[in-house]
């Protein structure tokens, strides 16, 4: 299903979506996308432990939103299942509409959900990364887009030789192009990524998705969870509202979920060092539904 572009970068086609959810684990640990549909032009830049990741976004599009990441997931998804299948992964991906959106779990299969999608990997392609984060040696930062290349594909009109119309052109696919920062959590023996649970997609709270995403990468399956203070996850979470609006927007959520997010208890728990700080233990519960169950096997 391979085929090979005008610039000798590979890509394939994906075939089928049935596969699970998965993401880099570098994209999980901090927020690294806005919060807001609104347009952010101020940079997200996180620091720790003497490495640096920051973003910034074009004056036109801004920086791509947590929900355009939902299109990163889609790829990088369909790259681990080429792989786990034995197949050729490469960075570039041929894909329709139709199978973005089916896989997310919503029915967008028309013009607008298609220009949504095109949106989206507008931001994408115009969101700018820099990094240290996995540059070896004496390496430069590494600078990239979530997106290197994006395209629409059309099947063109066919005319017969006195020009009449024989059959109209149409829209049958995207074309995106992964960074190769990300590629190579994807390519290493061991993927750096993990099993996403799928009812993800249905969040519409932001902060509610970067709480999931972030208790996915740090808990993980721990018997003890994880425990971070409520001023750590602030920063982490790239905010633009204050500390006090963070907290509470977290509090109404874990409220109204019964402090559960998908398969993880999130529990007020204080952090205890030179200072005693309000904070968060985010636990796996134990006890899942069966189809939950199945979403969250993992590929380690």
């Amino acid at each position: 299903m391979a085929r090979a572009s005008t610039n000798q970068l590979d890509f394939f086609v994906i075939d089928s979506i049935d596969f699970r959810a998965k993401h880099v684990l570098d994209l999980m640990q901090r927020n690294l996308f806005t919060l807001s549909k609104n347009k952010r032009l101020e940079p997200i830049l996180h620091e720790e432990k003497g490495s640096f990741i920051k973003i910034t976004g074009d004056e036109n599009y801004g920086i791509a939103n947590v929900f355009d990441q939902d299109l990163l997931i889609f790829l990088i998804s369909a790259m681990v299942d080429k792989k786990n299948k034995g197949e050729p992964v490469h960075r570039g991906v041929d894909f329709s509409g139709y199978e973005f959106w089916k896989f997310t779990g919503k029915q967008r299969f028309s013009g607008k959900g298609y220009e949504e999608l095109w949106a989206s990997m507008e931001r994408l392609h115009h969101t700018h990364v820099e990094t240290d984060i996995r540059v070896k040696g004496n390496r430069r930062n590494h600078k990239f887009t979530w997106l290197s290349e994006i395209n629409q594909r059309w099947e063109e009109e066919v005319r017969d030789d006195q020009g009449r119309l024989l059959k109209k052109g149409r829209h049958i696919g995207y074309t995106a192009v992964v960074p190769e920062w990300i590629y190579e959590a994807v390519a290493k023996d061991r993927p750096w990524v993990v099993t996403l649970n799928q009812s993800y997609f249905r969040m519409t709270s932001p902060i509610e998705r970067f709480l999931y995403l972030y208790a996915r990468k740090s808990a993980g399956k721990q018997e003890l969870g994880w425990q971070e203070s409520i001023d750590s996850l602030y920063q982490k979470s790239a905010s633009t509202n204050s500390k006090d609006q963070f907290e509470r927007s977290v509090r109404n959520i874990l409220n109204k979920r019964d402090n559960k997010i998908l398969e993880y208890e999130i529990k007020r728990e204080d952090t205890i060092g030179r200072s005693i700080k309000r904070g968060l233990r985010f636990t796996r519960s134990k006890f899942l539904p069966t189809e939950q169950q199945r979403t969250l096997l993992t590929y380690e």
